[in-house]
């Protein structure tokens, strides 16, 4: 059983962010499917979703509405599932300074993953054109990322360890009687599941297959 109590006295960031910055992301997808609808007509009959280590590609999918769109259909899952990961953070971790920051960081990876989509669907519709451009920004967006998480990180408090005895080969953390659904690492910055609440396995569940089978779609369609 565990006896969880929380207080905090100190103050505790912002943790509201704009409704323009939340539709960012989803803004970026819809931006990207107004340039693929302007350029339907000059798509080839086979567009490419996948290129070798030299750049040539080496698995295709019809254009098709379905086929087109797979880089912004990714795109959207993953940040459908980010902005419920942000969700579950607000209501379901306890409160505490990492909360916000935490948040923050979030979001920048739903902005990530929009920008990378759009740019793997310029890649397909241009026949590979902008592919080594997209790479090159893509890896300069996540070394942005890691800065910018190391920045909005660096200074909070360590949070104390939450139940000590919940915890499973040291990472896990099941603990039926804890109504947090979100707690904080034991080691580390950030949170992770309480996979004592049926919710975490759900969205654990979720996280893990839907990219994947959206990623096997992607492969294996010809």
């Amino acid at each position: 059983m565990s006896d969880i109590r929380e207080a905090f006295l100190e103050s505790v960031p912002r943790e509201h962010l704009p409704l323009a910055a939340q539709l960012g992301p989803f803004a970026i997808l819809f931006a990207g499917g107004l340039w693929l609808l302007a350029s339907w007509q000059k798509l080839p009959a086979r567009l490419p979703i996948h290129w070798n280590w030299r750049g040539d590609p080496d698995s295709f999918v019809p254009r098709s509405p379905f086929g087109a769109t797979l880089p912004l259909l990714l795109g959207a899952v993953i940040c459908g599932l980010m902005l419920v990961m942000q969700a579950g953070i607000r209501r379901g971790a306890p409160r505490s300074p990492m909360r916000a920051p935490v948040l923050k960081v979030v979001l920048a990876g739903e902005y990530l993953a929009a920008l990378v989509s759009c740019g793997l669907l310029g890649a397909s519709i241009t026949a590979g054109r902008l592919l080594w451009p997209v790479l090159a920004l893509a890896f300069a967006a996540i070394l942005a990322l890691l800065g910018y998480t190391g920045k909005i990180v660096r200074g909070l408090p360590r949070q104390p360890v939450r139940n000590p005895g919940a915890w499973r080969a040291g990472f896990i953390y099941v603990d039926r009687d804890d109504p947090a659904l979100f707690v904080p690492k034991r080691f580390g910055v950030g949170y992770t599941f309480n996979f004592g609440r049926p919710a975490a396995v759900a969205l654990s569940f979720a996280f893990l297959v839907l990219p994947l089978i959206a990623v096997l779609v992607a492969i294996t369609a010809r």
